[in-house]
């Protein structure tokens, strides 16, 4: 045998375990991993694209709606992350529309949070922009800490900080308002 050349052994050694793996390679595709919108890496049992949710009120009306270019469901915590979404609340009194490019939904639909260019439409002529967003369906509350863009009519304000109660329509900037109010 030359220096420097494998013995024949290892030769049947590699021919071995190249014929294991090809045998043990899987003939179904593996479970989808997601990144989330922190940049975790999970594994969980569902995952859909081109997603629709709907909430009913015991009326029978549709109440919320949200759409999702996918969606992935983390049973471990009861979250469920969506990208590209847009969620409408239709409700007596206080209607909502909400979007973003990533949203939480955190214990079923008790807490959205949503993050990345979200644009809310309180009102058909009230626009909010911002980074991140929450929103608690059941007392119809929307706050954030970060800086807000709100425009209402030909009214533009800025600042940092925002709370609204969709139910009682009251709007508050927290910090360094400034812009144009026209009444």
């Amino acid at each position: 045998m030359k220096p420097g050349w494998p013995s024949p052994a290892f030769f049947f050694v590699v021919i071995l375990a190249i014929a294991g793996l090809w045998s043990t390679w899987p003939s179904h595709p593996l479970e989808t991993v997601h990144v989330d919108w922190q940049g975790a890496i999970h594994r969980g049992d569902q995952a859909a694209s081109d997603v629709v949710l709907q909430e009913y009120g015991s009326n029978g009306h549709l109440e919320l709606e949200a759409t999702a270019g996918t969606a992935y469901h983390e049973p471990g915590g009861n979250r469920t992350v969506l990208e590209q979404v847009r969620l409408q609340r239709f409700r007596t009194g206080g209607g909502l529309e909400l979007q973003g490019q990533h949203a939480l939904l955190v214990d079923g639909d008790r807490q959205v949070i949503l993050r990345g260019n979200v644009v809310a439409v309180l009102q058909p002529d009230s626009i909010l922009r911002t980074r991140k967003l929450e929103y608690i369906p059941a007392t119809g509350i929307i706050q954030t800490q970060d800086p807000v863009h709100l425009s209402h009519g030909s009214s533009r304000l800025q600042g940092v900080g925002f709370w609204a109660s969709v139910k009682t329509r009251q709007v508050r900037i927290e910090k360094d308002v400034h812009g144009r109010y026209v009444q």
